[in-house]
């Protein structure tokens, strides 16, 4: 998937002989990611149970001093601004979804 994102502009997605998508990579994401990845970067996190701070999404990774949480996009404004309020947070990175994740919802359905 990293060279497809490298060299096309254009996507087709087929499913069973029907065109599902015809457009740009970016769209994909755009269209059918409805989560992003926050990465917080905080030296307290390990104090935190997870079903405190699961409160603001789904907890993906959390190791000594990070957190990575998967969180609707509607709520990442939020959820950014309540993670800076409560917690010391030292760094903060708001990534979308692997392009990977995103195909395989879309044939999963």
């Amino acid at each position: 998937m990293t060279d497809i994102q490298e060299l096309c502009e254009r996507v087709i997605i087929i499913d069973h002989g029907t065109i599902f998508f015809d457009g740009r990579l970016s769209e994909v994401v755009d269209r059918f990611a409805d989560s992003k990845l926050i990465t917080i970067q905080c030296e307290s996190i390990t104090d935190r149970p997870a079903e405190h701070l699961g409160k603001y999404g789904e907890i993906v990774a959390q190791n000594p001093g990070n957190l990575q949480l998967k969180v609707k996009r509607d709520r990442v404004i939020p959820v950014c601004k309540a993670l800076l309020d409560e917690l010391p947070v030292s760094d903060i990175d708001i990534q979308e979804v692997p392009i990977e994740e995103v195909i395989r919802r879309i044939f999963a359905r």
